[in-house]
């Protein structure tokens, strides 16, 4: 007789091999005589399936399954599985139960479409390839359904900082406005797309990202988080078979506004879906500044007033910044290039006095970091906003 047990690993679904492990019970023979003589002959075949969805079984010797006392060979040649004795062996009476991961060998078959599926394997004593009343046969059903694939809609598209946190980048960092500085291949930005299936799990198939800039700016895209590297197109793709690309965008060595335009095409369906489109700008050389928040214009004589900090927090007050709690600046600076975009300058502005005698005796400036999440920052995205103090004289009276 034969059992039979479908694998415990079949992921029961399209486009997915899926094996069932074979096992018998032979009963006691005595030695056939001198040479290599046949004990088991197996083949296997789907006896019934879905409209179309015929597909030939496939053979394959089990190494580290079960074998029969006596067994010196297996061999398998498209439907049929062969195991043989050694010279002059007798068969030994037993019984060898396959389980779902082990058997004699082994039958598996690819389904293309959904359905219920029945594979018959028999021992084919006299190799006509028909099944006939006396030769031992069974049987395993098996119902497939369809596989998990792309699901664009679950899939994500989100925008960072160039070079880090790439790996974490989500909704909260796609909202921040992103800018650097002309130079070529100065990075802008990253995207991190995050390809799923439509079972909430990672696709790694080899779908195409592909990324296309308008306007300003050179784009690639790879497997790598927080690498700019040195693209020189405005058009990317990357098919490798990942879940997670990242989209590169650089400056181009232009000032300008521009937007890159994410898209997935379908490894198999070829249809192609947009993730998002991404704005960004680069900006030119400083030509303006201009105080656009005061936070105190009269300060305590002999003291400074506000704190010069990249990282600003809510706590805090303008005086008394010598205990290190003041992250209020007392004034905040916007630098400007020529078309009014915020912009970072090459060294930080200065504070001096325009009255005589001083009433301020100086004051400092420091690029705010536009550290989210915190409402406290001056900047969306650490460029072009300072937060300033300044100090004032020891002799100053109120009004001057």
């Amino acid at each position: 007789s034969i059992n039979l047990k479908a694998a415990t690993a079949n992921t029961l679904t399209t486009g997915s091999a899926q094996t069932v492990f074979v096992g018998s019970t032979q009963v006691a023979e005595a030695a056939a005589g001198a040479g290599n003589n046949i004990l088991l002959t197996y083949k296997a075949y789907l006896s019934s399936y879905p409209t179309g969805g015929y597909v030939a079984a496939v053979a394959d010797k089990d190494t580290a399954g079960l074998t029969i006392t006596g067994q010196s060979a297996q061999t398998e040649s498209g439907s049929t599985l062969t195991i043989k004795g050694g010279t002059n062996t007798a068969i030994t009476a037993e019984t060898l139960t396959a389980t779902g991961a082990a058997g004699l060998g082994n039958f598996s078959f690819t389904p293309t479409v959904t359905g219920a599926y029945v594979m018959t394997v028999w021992n084919d004593q006299n190799a006509d390839g028909v099944v006939n009343v006396t030769e031992a046969v069974q049987t395993v059903s098996l119902t497939i359904t369809a596989a998990a694939t792309l699901a664009t809609t679950l899939s994500t598209a989100f925008m960072t900082e160039p070079s880090a946190n790439g790996a974490t980048a989500s909704s909260t960092t796609n909202a921040i406005a992103r800018s650097a500085y002309k130079t070529v291949n100065t990075g802008i930005a990253q995207i991190k797309v995050t390809l799923n299936k439509s079972d909430g799990t990672a696709d790694t198939a080899a779908h195409t990202v592909t990324a296309t800039v308008t306007g300003t700016g050179f784009v690639s895209v790879d497997v790598t988080a927080n690498t700019p590297g040195t693209p020189a197109t405005r058009t990317a793709t990357n098919s490798a078979a990942a879940s997670v690309r990242y989209v590169h965008i650089n400056s181009d060595g232009t000032a300008g506004s521009g937007t890159v335009t994410v898209t997935v095409t379908h490894a198999v369906t070829g249809v192609t879906t947009t993730l998002g489109t991404f704005s960004y700008t680069s900006y030119d050389d400083v030509v303006a500044l201009a105080v656009t928040t005061t936070n105190a214009t009269i300060g305590k004589a002999g003291s400074t007033t506000g704190r010069s900090i990249a990282a600003r927090t809510v706590a805090g007050n303008l005086l008394g910044v010598t205990d290190g709690t003041s992250t209020v600046p007392a004034f905040i600076v916007k630098a400007t290039d020529s078309a009014g975009r915020a912009a970072t300058a090459v060294a930080a502005p200065s504070v001096v006095s325009l009255t005589s005698p001083a009433v301020a005796t100086g004051g400092t400036c420091t690029l705010d970091d536009g550290a989210l999440p915190t409402t406290a920052s001056s900047s969306t995205n650490g460029i072009g906003f300072y937060n300033c103090n300044f100090a004032t004289f020891s002799g100053a009276k109120s009004g001057e």
